[in-house]
């Protein structure tokens, strides 16, 4: 039968900041990589915001589940993502554009990262 991982889910309140909410969904530890999880989140920016720029430690993949990102890494011209698709946040690239470009409609990713246990999954650029 093989074996199953331990799968924490967290079922408290999403943390809006500047009206960007990330929520974790689950979490789960990586066998033969101690100190490491695979995290699950959903990410709802509300009409029309950005994040600020920022990178990611590692890379992470993400399907759009509603609405459209506007992203950009570097000096790379933006691309619109649309619900169904998906992408990936490449590792230590600065994520110089991460947002929603409709004033009337939210925003929801689906995102997952292998990280360290209690990192960040973005680190704000300096300025």
């Amino acid at each position: 039968m093989g074996w199953l991982l331990p799968l924490t889910l967290f079922l408290a309140a999403p943390s809006p900041t500047n009206g960007i909410t990330r929520e974790i969904l689950a979490r789960a530890p990586v066998p033969n990589l101690p100190g490491y999880e695979t995290r699950l989140m959903r990410v709802t920016y509300a009409p029309g915001v950005a994040s600020p720029p920022h990178r990611h430690a590692v890379a992470g993949v993400g399907l759009v589940l509603r609405g459209t990102v506007e992203s950009a890494f570097g000096d790379a011209k933006p691309v619109l993502f649309k619900a169904g698709d998906t992408f990936v946040d490449p590792a230590n690239t600065p994520h110089t554009i991460s947002r929603n470009p409709d004033a009337k409609e939210p925003l929801v990713l689906l995102l997952s990262y292998t990280i360290p246990v209690d990192a960040p999954n973005a680190e704000p650029l300096a300025k």
